[in-house]
């Protein structure tokens, strides 16, 4: 019997991650997430550990360079070219700079979360024991 309940979390949970990463900007454009789906990005801890990893890598980054001997080579691609600086790739991406401080904030709330909801059904689960 405990096995069984070992495979469902790890089936459940593997669902959960998916509901968790595809609207945090990983997938899709967090612009381009239909409206019937935007407030799953809003408690998702995957969308807020996104934007930040993001604005840490690509805020100070500078020029991007990509010359035409790399594009030739198959270093870098047309598309990629497009992006001069990281906070190009930031604008591509919809991640604003000033969100960094609320996205930490933001983690911050729902490991909290996730730790109150993780002892009260432990308690419960003791208290029925």
């Amino acid at each position: 019997e405990n096995i069984m309940h070992g495979a469902l979390a790890l089936a459940l949970g593997a669902m959960c991650m998916m509901f968790s990463i595809i609207p945090s900007g990983f997938v899709a454009n967090l612009d381009k997430i239909p409206n019937y789906y935007s407030w799953m990005k809003d408690i998702s801890f995957c969308t807020y550990s996104w934007r930040w990893l993001n604005i840490a890598a690509w805020e100070n980054f500078g020029v991007i360079v990509c010359s035409q001997s790399d594009l030739n080579a198959g270093i870098c691609t047309a598309e990629q070219r497009q992006y001069r600086t990281g906070m190009d790739v930031l604008r591509n991406l919809a991640i604003d700079t000033d969100e960094q401080d609320f996205s930490i904030l933001m983690l911050f709330v729902i490991i909290a979360a996730f730790r109150a909801l993780g002892f009260v059904a432990l308690y419960r689960k003791v208290s029925m024991a």
